[in-house]
């Protein structure tokens, strides 16, 4: 089905060729996904690498569907409401797909309907009336050993860039805590990473890393390879006969 949509639909190359006949990819445009074959059933996910924060692509991000570009985001949407649609044609199934959500607040509440830890069950609630709960034992603690209770203001820093960001936070399971950014960003945070502001707390960017002693040796070390590889091209060249000529700065 999803070739004849105009995917380019092909086995995973990165895996073993043992079980490569189980391991799917695909491709059309921006969006992308990776699909795999199980004795008793299959997984699709579906990602983007135009917008991500792991190094190593979109595929390993966490939250694929809120970073997804609009554009890419209503291709995903279409592509999986035809999968949806293609599966109640060949089985009886029931549809367990997420709760659509479109801003921070209702992602959060739909985290609690979903989850089996928490007395909700349908999106009718308002979630400031949690304000103020708090969590009993070292998860319920930011860094300093402070009590952190729903709606509370927190600080963080981000390990993607170094920044110091601030939200209203609440409970989500284990230390993890949600923090709410803005009208549709949020980040789930450890407990023991959140913070009240104090004076030698710096908002901006952790210390220019090229300023550091460890980066200078680092560039130091790739000059040194850079100069011995330059080195050696020359001696090659001139035993092949080149006149080379070495501009020094």
């Amino acid at each position: 089905m999803l070739k004849d949509e105009g995917f380019d639909v092909h086995h995973d190359e990165s895996v073993s060729k043992i079980i490569r006949r189980n391991y799917i990819e695909g491709k059309r445009r921006d969006l992308k996904f990776k699909a795999q074959r199980f004795p008793a059933g299959f997984e699709i996910v579906f990602y983007q690498d135009i917008v991500h924060e792991n190094p190593h692509g979109g595929f390993y991000d966490f939250d694929k569907r809120r970073k997804m570009p609009y554009l890419i985001g209503l291709q995903y949407e279409k592509y999986m409401n035809l999968i949806v649609k293609k599966l109640k044609t060949l089985v009886e199934v029931e549809d367990k797909s997420s709760i659509r959500t479109k801003t921070a607040e209702e992602w959060v509440k739909a985290r609690y309907v979903e989850s089996c830890h928490y007395p909700q069950t349908d999106m009718n609630f308002d979630l400031h009336a949690l304000d103020g709960q708090g969590h009993e034992g070292q998860y319920g603690l930011d860094r300093d050993g402070k009590e952190i209770h729903n709606g509370d203001v927190k600080y963080f820093r981000y390990w993607y860039d170094g920044r110091v960001y601030r939200g209203r936070v609440y409970y989500d399971l284990n230390m993890n805590w949600i923090v709410i950014l803005n009208k549709k960003d949020t980040r789930v945070i450890s407990c023991w990473e959140l913070f009240d502001l104090a004076p030698e707390d710096n908002l901006h960017r952790m210390k220019d890393p090229t300023r550091s002693e460890g980066y200078k040796k680092h560039m130091a070390h790739l000059e040194k390879l850079k100069a011995e590889k330059t080195k050696e091209l020359v001696i090659e060249l001139k035993r092949r006969g080149y006149a080379v000529k070495i501009e020094r700065k």
